[in-house]
C-alpha cells in the first residue's frame, strides 16, 4: 500500500480521470485507499482529490437511494390498489409492521415539500384520513418550530446588520476603522497565495500575491488564474504579515463568509508570530440581515453579477458594492425591494468559472 501512496503523490495534482488511469484503479478503490491513508495520517481529509471523490460518491449514493425510494412507492401503491391490509403490505415490502408508519411519514414529508395538498397526498398514497392525521399534526408542529427558529435567526441577523452598518456609515465620513479583505489560498496545507485589503471608500490599502512554501496545483490555478510562475518572486507570508501589521493592526476586518478567510489569516498569525490584533466581521451576515434570509448567499448572487473572478481584490470590490447597495436599500426604505424567500435562496452555492487566461497580478 505504501507503493500506491507514493504513486498517488506523484500524480495528485493531475485531474481525477488521469489519476485513475495512471494508478489503474476504480473510483471506489481509490476512495477506500483514501480512507485508509487518512486513518493512518498520511493524507488530510480536506485533500482536493478526496473531496472530489466524496462529492461524486455522495451524488451516486443519493441517486441510488432516490431510485430505491421511487420503486418502494410504486410497489406500495400497487399493493394498496389490490386492497392489501397494512400487515400484508408490510410483509410484501419486507417492512416491520410497526415501521410502516415511518414509510408513510417519509413520503408525506416528501410530497408536501413538492407542494401537494393533504387531499392530493392521501389520494397519491391511497391512505385513509385516520392514517394520515397524526402524521399531518407532527409535520405541522415541525414546521411551526422551524418557522420560529427562522424568525429568531432573522432577528439576530438584523441586529448584527444594524450594528455594523451604523459603524460603516461613520467610516464613509471619517477615518477608516472597517476594512474589507479577501484571500486566495492553496490547500493541503492551507496557505495564502494572495491577499487584498480595501477601505469602505474603495481605496486599495494592500494587494499582493504571496509566495507559498507548497506548489499551486492545477485546480487552484484554474479557479483563480494564479500560477506558480506568478508567485515565484513575490513576498513571503512573513513580509506580508509585517506589511499588514503596519497598515491595519487593531482594525475590524470584513469578508464575505468570514469563517474561511479569518481562519486563514489566524493561521498566518500563528505561523509568523505577528499578531494583527484585529476584530472580524461578516459582510455576508450583514446582507442576510437586510434581505431577511437565513440561508447563506453567494457573493456573485448578492452582487447580481454573472461571474466571480476569484481574485482577492476583485472580490473585495464586489463585497463593497454589496455593502453600498445595502446602505442604499436602507436609505430608500427598501423601495422596490423584494424580500428573498427560502425557495429563492441558493443555499450558499457559488458557480466557479475557470479563467481561460490568468489576470495580471498587482504587487
Amino acid at each position: 500500500m505504501k507503493s500506491m501512496l507514493c504513486q498517488f503523490k506523484k500524480v495528485q495534482t493531475k485531474p481525477l480521470p488521469h489519476i485513475l488511469k495512471v494508478m489503474n484503479i476504480s473510483e471506489k478503490k481509490l476512495f477506500e485507499l483514501f480512507e485508509m491513508w487518512i486513518n493512518q495520517g498520511n493524507i488530510t481529509p480536506v485533500h482536493p482529490v478526496f473531496k472530489e471523490l466524496k462529492k461524486r460518491r455522495d451524488a451516486e449514493i443519493k441517486r441510488k437511494r432516490q431510485e430505491k425510494q421511487e420503486l418502494e412507492l410504486l410497489k406500495y401503491k400497487e399493493l394498496r390498489q389490490r386492497k392489501y391490509s397494512n400487515k400484508q403490505i408490510a410483509k410484501e415490502m419486507h417492512y416491520p409492521y410497526d415501521k410502516l408508519n415511518s414509510f408513510l411519514k417519509k413520503w408525506y414529508n416528501t410530497l408536501r415539500r413538492q407542494g401537494l395538498s393533504n387531499e392530493a397526498i392521501a389520494k397519491e398514497l391511497n391512505a385513509s384520513k385516520n392514517e394520515l392525521t397524526p402524521i399531518i399534526l407532527a409535520y405541522e408542529e415541525r414546521q411551526r418550530m422551524h418557522e420560529e427558529m427562522r424568525r429568531r435567526r432573522i432577528a439576530e441577523n438584523k441586529r448584527y446588520a444594524k450594528t455594523h452598518l451604523k459603524r460603516i456609515r461613520e467610516d464613509l465620513k471619517g477615518p477608516s476603522e472597517y476594512f474589507i479583505f479577501d484571500t486566495e489560498a492553496v490547500q493541503c496545507p492551507d496557505e495564502l497565495i494572495e491577499i487584498a485589503v480595501i477601505d469602505c471608500k474603495g481605496t486599495t490599502v494592500y494587494n499582493s500575491l504571496v509566495k507559498p512554501s507548497h506548489k499551486i496545483n492545477w485546480r487552484i490555478s484554474s479557479l483563480t488564474g494564479i500560477t506558480n510562475q506568478m508567485v515565484m518572486d513575490k513576498p513571503s507570508i512573513h513580509q506580508v504579515m509585517r506589511d499588514l501589521h503596519d497598515l491595519i493592526a487593531g482594525k475590524t476586518l470584513m469578508s464575505w463568509g468570514i469563517d474561511y478567510d479569518s481562519v486563514l489569516l489566524r493561521k498566518s498569525i500563528d505561523s509568523t508570530g505577528i499578531d494583527l490584533n484585529c476584530k472580524f466581521c461578516c459582510a455576508q451576515k450583514i446582507h442576510m440581515g437586510l434581505v431577511e434570509d437565513i440561508n447563506q448567499i453567494a457573493l456573485q448572487r448578492a452582487a447580481d453579477c454573472d461571474m466571480q473572478n476569484h481574485r482577492a481584490l476583485d472580490d473585495c470590490k464586489l463585497v463593497l458594492d454589496v455593502l453600498r447597495k445595502d446602505i442604499e436599500m436602507i436609505d430608500n426604505k427598501s423601495a422596490g425591494f423584494k424580500q428573498r424567500t427560502p425557495a429563492e435562496s441558493n443555499g450558499g452555492n457559488t458557480i466557479f468559472i475557470p479563467r481561460s487566461e490568468p489576470l495580471a497580478a498587482t504587487p
